[in-house]
């Protein structure tokens, strides 16, 4: 993908671990329809969100709760916590 600004970090708006690359393949996860150049600091509170257990989750991490559903249903909920952050209300 390239290198990103001093103090920025690529962000996978569909997470990259190992359980999504296996179900919806690299092309689909490591592309630039799926990744977004943001702050190492939001990119960091974006990654503390998707650790936390949330009321919706079932007792799972957001993460891990991310991983039963599809790449489209991923990929619409990372874009909402993506401007969730970026507008400062996550």
């Amino acid at each position: 993908m390239g290198n990103v600004a001093e103090g920025n970090q690529w962000h996978h708006i569909v997470g990259q671990h190992a359980d999504n690359v296996r179900k919806f393949g690299a092309e689909s996860i490591h592309n630039t329809n799926n990744l977004v150049e943001i702050p190492k600091e939001l990119h960091y509170k974006i990654t503390g969100y998707y650790n936390s257990v949330r009321s919706n989750t079932q007792g799972l991490t957001v993460r891990d709760w991310l991983k039963t559903q599809s790449f489209e249903a991923q990929y619409e909920y990372g874009k909402k916590i993506l401007q969730k952050a970026l507008n400062g209300t996550l």
